[in-house]
This record gives C-alpha cells, structure tokens and sequence, in this order.
C-alpha cells in the first residue's frame, strides 16, 4: 500500500518538471555546444506538462471509465452504504469524504433507505474513515439508530465488511455512495458481495476556465488512471467481474 501511493505520488506530480529541467541542463553541461538537444528536451517536457495537466486530455482518458457510470435515480433500498475516503491525522474527515458522506446522508434523509452505513479507515485504524464522517451524519441530525460504521482498508474490504454487518439484517439491496470515478470498481465489488447495487455518484463539480491547465488536472488523472489499474488488478484476483455494470 505504502508503495502504491509513492509510485503514484512521484509520476504524478510536479516533480516531472525538475527531471527535465535536469535532463537538459545535464545535455547543456555535457556539451556546451549542444544546444539543440537540451532545447528540444526542454520543449517536449514543456508540452507533456502542457498535456498531463489539460483538462482536455482528463477528459479524454478518462471517458470510457465514465461511459461506465449510469445516471443517478431516486430508487429506494434497503440501505445507503456510502464508501469512505480517508480522515485527517485529527479525525476530521477529508474533503472527499465530506462530499461522499454529505451525497449519502441527503439519499438517506430523502427516505430512500431506513439504515446508512459509513465505510473506510484511516491509516491503521480500520474504522478512521467511517467515524470521521460520522460527523456529518450527526451533523444532519441522523439518529445514531439509523447510522451503522463499517471498516475497510480498500474497497474489496469495504465489500466483505458490508456484507459481514448487513447479513445479519437481511439487507440485500443498497445505494451506493461513492465519486464517479470509484463507480465501476464498487459497483463490481458490491455486486461480486451478492448486493443489488443502486450506484449514486457525488456530483463532479462543474470545470471552470481556469481548469483549462492546472495542476489539479494531474490528480484527476491519477484518480483515473488509479482506477483503471485497479479494475485490472481486482479482476486479476476474481474480486470483481469486469466490469460488472
């Protein structure tokens, strides 16, 4: 796990304009007369950072993963099971889980479901993630009757402990509560898990010029590019049947 997040921490960076800063000024020293190498080494890296941080190219990568999440309905269920998304160190919950837990709790006071269960951990502690959007449930006014906490490491985990916490109440059909990007895997893993799966995505917000090129385009590509990666991997390991929508 640690090493997943330094892979994708490094390739998708900024660092990648201090490689190729340092790749020409290496070429410029190298050879004081070779200026057209370290030029054209500058240039390329130029335009793949104009690319990796377009809006555009997101878009682009990422449409057929999109082209996998269905429209949002107003079908009830048994229950919302909203997946978590990390916590600060001050188990605040962090941005993403604000958003999925906030989508999940208005499905629920919608009156879609009568029970919502909060999913994920933080760091070590297996239920960091769920507890922390505990706080917004709370915040809603959501009795502590109606929430249920979950643990999970990663979302085949969050599948097995919803279904380990579900079984016992009978609940067979779920709103699934998770950003668009997480649809397809969570749908797959759920379903894998037995569950009739109703998928809810948090609305993406909508771009605004200045997201033409920014560097938040670059972890929106590394969202999808996660993505992607892991619908492979748990198809690899029979988690999921691809891809299961």
């Amino acid at each position: 796990m640690l090493l997943k997040h330094l892979i994708e921490g490094l390739a998708f960076s900024p660092l990648i304009v201090v490689v190729v800063f340092c790749l020409a000024l290496l070429f410029r020293l190298k050879d004081g007369r070779d200026f057209k190498r370290a030029y054209r080494i500058g240039l390329g890296g130029l335009a793949l950072v104009l690319v990796l941080t377009s809006y555009v190219f997101v878009i682009l990568i990422s449409a057929l993963l999109m082209s996998w999440v269905p429209r949002n309905t107003n079908e009830k269920a048994d229950a919302v099971v909203v997946l978590g998304s990390d916590a600060t160190p001050f188990g605040a919950p962090t941005g993403g889980s604000s958003e999925r837990a906030f989508v999940g709790c208005q499905v629920f006071l919608a009156g879609r479901a009568p029970l919502v269960m909060l999913t994920g951990a933080s760091g070590r502690d297996s239920l960091g993630g769920a507890r922390a959007m505990k706080i917004i449930a709370r915040g809603l006014d959501i009795p502590d009757s109606c929430i249920v906490l979950a643990p999970g490491f990663n979302t085949y985990h969050e599948g097995i402990s919803a279904r380990r916490r579900l079984d016992p109440a009978r609940v067979r059909k779920i709103v699934l509560v998770t950003h668009a990007s997480h649809v397809p895997r969570a749908v797959a893993v759920f379903r894998k898990q037995g569950f009739t799966v109703i998928p809810h995505a948090v609305p993406a917000p909508r771009p605004s010029w200045t997201d033409g090129f920014s560097w938040s385009n670059i972890w929106r590509l590394q969202n999808v590019c996660h993505e992607y990666v892991g619908l492979l991997v748990y198809r690899m390991r029979g988690w999921i049947d691809w891809p299961g929508l």
